[in-house]
C-alpha cells in the first residue's frame, strides 16, 4: 500500500499528477504519462470537510501577513541603535515560528493546545509594545503578562481576549463539556474538534491583526510598506481603520489576478 502526503486542499489535478508520478516510479517507468493518461481520472481522493477548508483559508490569509511583516523585520534597513527597539523587533520576529505552530495545531483540531501558543503570542506582542521605547535595562523588568494592559492602547479588547485564551490554556472546568460527547450510551472524549478550531481561528486572526499593527507602529520608519498605519500631513502616525489580515490577503490576491 502506498501513502502519499499532499495538501488536503490541493487541486484534484495536482493530486492525480503526484499519484501518477509515484505509480510510475514504483513500476520503473521513466515517465508518468502512461499512468496519468490511462488511470489519472480513476484516482479519487476524499474531499476535505467544509469546516477544514474554511479553517485552512482563514489561516492561510493570516499567515501571509505574518510572513510579510517578518520579512520587513529582516529587510536589512539600518535601525536606530536602541535597546528597546532591538528587543522588541527580535521578539516579534521570533513570533513568526509561534504563529506557524499555532496554526498547525488549529489545523489538527487541537483547540486547547493552540490557545496556549496564541496566548504566548499575545503576551509577546504586548511586551514588545511595552519596551520598544526603552533604552536601558529596565525593559528586563517588564513582565509580559502585565504588559497586556499596555497593548490596550492599540486594541481595547486585548484584556478580554487574553482572559478568554487563558480559560482555554488552563482548560477551566466550565469548558469540560466542550470536549465530552454524550450523544451515545457512554460518554466519549473529543480529541480533535475542527468546528471549535474554526471558531478559535477568529481569535487567531485578531491576534495576527494586533501583531501587524504593533510591528508596523514600532518599526514604521524602517518598513518599505505599511498596511495598518500611515502618516498624516503633520507627520503623525494614523491607524488605517479598515485594515485586517484577511482583507489584506484578499486585496493582494486581486492585484496578482489583475496582473495576470
Amino acid at each position: 500500500m502506498m501513502v502519499l502526503g499532499v495538501p488536503f486542499d490541493a487541486p484534484e489535478e495536482f493530486k492525480q499528477r503526484v499519484w501518477a508520478a509515484a505509480q510510475s516510479y514504483v513500476a520503473g517507468n521513466r515517465s508518468m504519462d502512461y499512468f496519468y493518461k490511462r488511470y489519472g481520472n480513476d484516482a479519487k481522493f476524499p474531499r476535505p470537510p467544509e469546516n477544514r477548508r474554511k479553517l485552512s483559508s482563514t489561516l492561510s490569509q493570516c499567515n501571509f501577513e505574518v510572513e510579510r511583516v517578518a520579512s520587513q523585520l529582516t529587510n536589512g534597513v539600518e535601525r536606530r541603535s536602541y535597546l528597546g527597539l532591538f528587543a522588541a523587533e527580535s521578539a516579534l520576529l521570533r513570533l513568526s515560528v509561534s504563529f506557524e505552530y499555532a496554526s498547525f495545531l488549529l489545523m489538527q483540531g487541537a483547540v486547547y493546545e493552540s490557545a496556549s501558543v496564541m496566548r504566548l503570542c499575545l503576551e509577546q506582542i504586548a511586551w514588545s509594545y511595552d519596551v520598544y521605547l526603552l533604552d536601558n535595562e529596565t525593559l528586563f523588568e517588564k513582565n509580559p503578562t502585565r504588559s497586556v494592559s499596555k497593548i490596550k492602547e492599540l486594541d481595547i479588547h486585548a484584556g478580554k481576549l487574553y482572559s478568554l485564551l487563558s480559560n482555554y490554556t488552563h482548560i477551566q472546568p466550565k469548558l469540560q463539556r466542550d470536549y465530552l460527547d454524550f450523544s451515545d450510551k457512554y460518554a466519549a472524549v473529543i480529541f480533535r474538534d475542527f468546528d471549535a478550531a474554526l471558531k478559535l481561528s477568529e481569535l487567531y486572526a485578531r491576534i495576527v491583526n494586533l501583531y501587524v499593527i504593533t510591528a508596523e507602529k514600532i518599526s514604521y520608519d524602517y518598513f518599505a510598506e505599511a498596511k495598518a498605519w500611515s502618516r498624516n500631513q503633520d507627520g503623525d502616525l494614523v491607524r488605517i481603520s479598515d485594515y485586517s489580515c484577511r482583507e489584506a490577503m484578499r486585496r493582494w490576491a486581486e492585484s496578482i489576478s489583475g496582473d495576470a
